[in-house]
């Protein structure tokens, strides 16, 4: 449920409080009534209330003084106001807004106006709201992948510095004969840098909307086309790949070489996470609503607890057998990120040791 926007009403007269406060309760809203500017600079500390409703014709202290009170301090500055007056003065109106006013409304009160000025302007408080969670949450999503990126971009620096420095003590006769393992060994490294690197960029120019370039594709041709890619992998590890239903025929209107990229890495993981002697199933159907387009394989399976986690980026299965792979982490995030480009979503089923099914949902709105 909701929580009940909380309103502070500021005015001298308990006739127009009482009015104010009947009105807004009614409405729903939280109210609470200050008689006068002292109690209403003590009311918006403790708790900050969403809006004021604050008269400008007040003894002692007047509604333009509480107004600056209130922006001079940094914990009630965002506030936003809306003044009160009998007056329909411009130079009061313009005085209002000066001071940080948000609108104004004027005596006697009209019940509709009054309450759609404060609807409107609790509504920007509650996108303002929502525009800086999102805002920390990709400070946060940054600073964890600057992180991961760091520490996996190290391991492979560290690597490809050891040889350095072995290299650098042996003599000419010893970098012969181990020459075939050192540039092995540094190649890998240097392998897995320009994977990852290449990862974060695709992944950086994903999530920043890169445009898609549509063209009709046949959906089975793209399959084939991962599988040949990764057919020299399936045969090292005796797993044998099926073309359950080849969908030669479906044509759908994609970014093909994006799509490619999304059905290379769903491959290449149900390969690279299958033991030996496993199967690996692809194929594609027309539906009603959808095209749908699977990938199953007999592996490892996945955690029920870490399938809603595993296309975020840099996660990993933290299982041994799972880590045992290589990976980036990010390779089920491009997935993501592609899929909800083109409107449709991936969706998981996988059992721990039996295997798991990735199954790639687009809209036939992209189908001709």
């Amino acid at each position: 449920m909701a929580r009940q926007a909380d309103i502070l009403v500021v005015d001298d007269t308990p006739a127009n409080l009482d009015l104010l406060t009947t009105l807004l309760e009614d409405a729903g809203y939280h109210v609470r009534p200050a008689i006068n500017g002292q109690l209403a600079l003590k009311a918006a500390t403790n708790p900050q209330p969403d809006l004021i409703l604050l008269d400008i014709m007040m003894p002692d202290m007047s509604g333009f003084e509480v107004a600056a009170r209130l922006k001079e301090n940094e914990e009630t500055a965002g506030i936003p106001i809306i003044f009160i007056s009998a007056l329909n003065d411009t130079d009061d109106i313009v005085r209002a807004f000066d001071l940080g006013g948000v609108d104004y409304v004027t005596k006697p009160f009209r019940r509709r106006e009054v309450l759609a000025r404060i609807e409107n302007h609790l509504a920007l408080v509650r996108q303002r709201e929502q525009i800086e969670k999102y805002y920390q949450s990709l400070d946060a999503l940054k600073t964890q992948f600057m992180q991961s990126a760091t520490h996996d971009l190290k391991n492979p620096l560290t690597l490809i510095s050891g040889y350095v420095d072995i290299l650098e003590v042996s003599t000419m006769d010893e970098i012969a004969e181990n020459r075939a393992m050192y540039t092995y060994h540094m190649r890998t490294g240097l392998r897995r840098m320009k994977i990852l690197i290449t990862d974060m960029l695709d992944l950086a120019q994903i999530e920043t909307g890169l445009e898609l370039y549509i063209e009709p594709v046949l959906i089975g041709w793209l399959l084939e086309q991962a599988r040949q890619t990764y057919e020299m992998m399936a045969k090292e590890r005796q797993i044998t790949v099926i073309m359950e239903e080849p969908g030669y025929e479906m044509l759908a209107h994609v970014d093909s070489s994006r799509m490619l990229r999304v059905l290379e890495n769903l491959v290449s993981n149900a390969i690279k996470y299958t033991p030996e002697g496993g199967t690996v199933t692809i194929g594609c159907i027309r539906e009603d609503q959808v095209d749908r387009i699977w990938i199953k394989d007999t592996g490892l399976g996945i955690p029920e607890d870490d399938i809603e986690k595993i296309f975020e980026a840099f996660f990993r299965v933290a299982k041994k057998e799972h880590r045992m792979v290589e990976g980036t982490g990010l390779g089920l995030s491009i997935v993501d990120a592609i899929i909800k480009q083109h409107g449709g979503e991936v969706q998981v089923d996988s059992v721990v040791g039996e295997g798991s099914t990735f199954t790639i949902l687009l809209p036939r709105t992209l189908s001709k």
